[in-house]
């Protein structure tokens, strides 16, 4: 916090934020619009598929090397006999 400096007011004067209280801020309203509700939505969305393909494609691809590691051993058994 130390670095930080805020360039309001307007006259130029830099003011480090440690040395402004509560009331500096009261003019300061944080709104979000239709857009970053989307933004935020389509975000949480695309990471949920993501990882839902990603843990799709893992567990296929364990099934796979299961299977073959079976059907290795299977072949050396026979070879055995």
């Amino acid at each position: 916090m130390e670095g930080i400096e805020c360039s309001l007011p307007p006259d130029g004067r830099r003011v480090p934020l440690s040395l402004l209280s509560e009331d500096s801020f009261r003019e300061c309203h944080g709104t979000l619009t239709l857009t970053d509700y989307l933004i935020v939505i389509f975000s949480g969305i695309s990471v949920s598929v993501a990882a839902i393909m990603a843990s799709f494609f893992l567990a296929s691809t364990v099934h796979c090397f299961q299977r073959l590691s079976k059907g290795n051993k299977g072949d050396e058994e026979e070879g055995n006999d």
